[in-house]
This record gives structure tokens, C-alpha cells and sequence, in this order.
């Protein structure tokens, strides 16, 4: 499949794989699709599978986003702690969820605009930011650290993670029994 943002273009290109699909399903064949990742989060399989007219029978896959925190070594959100999953381009959710400490995956991060790094600069995103490119394949790049000029160059098969800030310690109200000043 194409990636590419010309929606007439799109839309061909999943008509013309719909077609593919059915004529090698003639005559009871079974077909497979395969699909890196979930086939039915943000994946093309979704938009093939509302027009094919056949069966369908979908096997789950790992999001992006499990998959990232995986290749880390991190929980992806802990206890009460929200996860939001955006795209580049939507701004207005990226604002809100890092208006709310989430747990922040952005999807497709090359389609992310001016306004959405701006914002990522000004809320001080980055020292939390990290990335994942081409996971699970042969090109599978990680990236602990992050800032502006390399979130705007990720490509198409990578993951911009923004873990949620760590909450404030706070002085336990106990005194600690086990104090060495406390055995002088």
C-alpha cells in the first residue's frame, strides 16, 4: 500500500486491493493480510476490510504503542495514570493530554506540524520524550533521547512516546526508626 497523504490516491490504491483480495478469494481460497502491528489500530487492513464484501477474520497484533514500551523496558502507564494515543497532526488532543500528565503516544510523528512541536517545546516534553523506529524489523532504531529537530525528521514507521512526568516525592510522615543518627 502506498504512504501517502493524497486521499484520491488512497482510495484508489484500496479499491484496487479490495479488488485483489476478493479475485484471489474466488472460489473459497482463504486470503491473509498481513499487517505489522494491531491490523485494526491505525492500520491500512482497517479500510480494506470495511469495503471487502467477503468473511473477514482478524488476529490481533501488538500496537506501536505496547511494542514501544516493550523495546524500552518501561510500563507504557502505571496505576491511575491516563494513556492517549494521537497522530501528528492532531494538536488539540496532544495539548490536552499533556495538559493532563498522560502517558502520551503520537503515531505517524512525521505528520507533526509547527503548532504541535511548539507546544511540545513549551511544555517541556522533552527530557520525557523518547522514540521507536522500524520496531520489530531490521532497521529497529531506539531512541532514549529527544528533542525538536529529531522528533520533526522521525519517520513514517515510528513512535514518539512522552512518558508522563514522575509524581513529587513527598517526606514520609513517619520518622524512620532506622536512622543511623538514631543509633549514636
Amino acid at each position: 500500500m502506498p504512504m501517502i497523504r493524497n486521499r484520491e490516491r488512497l482510495e484508489q490504491a484500496h479499491a484496487e486491493a479490495v479488488r485483489a483480495i476478493a479475485a484471489a478469494a474466488a472460489g473459497g481460497r482463504d486470503v491473509v493480510y498481513l499487517s505489522l502491528g494491531d491490523p485494526l489500530f491505525y492500520s491500512t487492513f482497517g479500510y480494506l476490510a470495511e469495503r471487502f464484501a467477503g468473511p473477514v477474520e482478524v488476529v490481533s497484533g501488538v500496537t506501536a504503542a505496547s511494542a514501544t514500551a516493550a523495546a524500552l523496558g518501561l510500563p507504557l502507564a502505571e496505576g491511575d495514570t491516563p494513556t492517549v494515543v494521537v497522530t501528528g497532526k492532531a494538536h488539540g488532543a496532544l495539548a490536552a493530554a499533556l495538559a493532563m500528565d498522560a502517558s502520551v503516544i503520537v503515531i505517524k510523528p512525521r505528520s507533526l506540524t509547527e503548532q504541535s512541536l511548539d507546544l511540545l517545546d513549551g511544555s517541556g516534553a522533552w527530557p520525557r520524550a523518547c522514540a521507536a523506529i522500524e520496531l520489530g524489523g531490521p532497521g529497529q532504531r531506539l531512541i532514549a533521547e529527544l528533542n525538536r529537530e529529531i522528533a520533526a525528521e522521525l519517520p513514517y514507521f515510528a513512535v514518539l512516546w512522552i512518558k508522563p512526568p514522575k509524581p513529587p516525592k513527598l517526606p514520609s510522615p513517619h520518622k524512620n526508626i532506622f536512622s543511623p543518627e538514631d543509633n549514636q
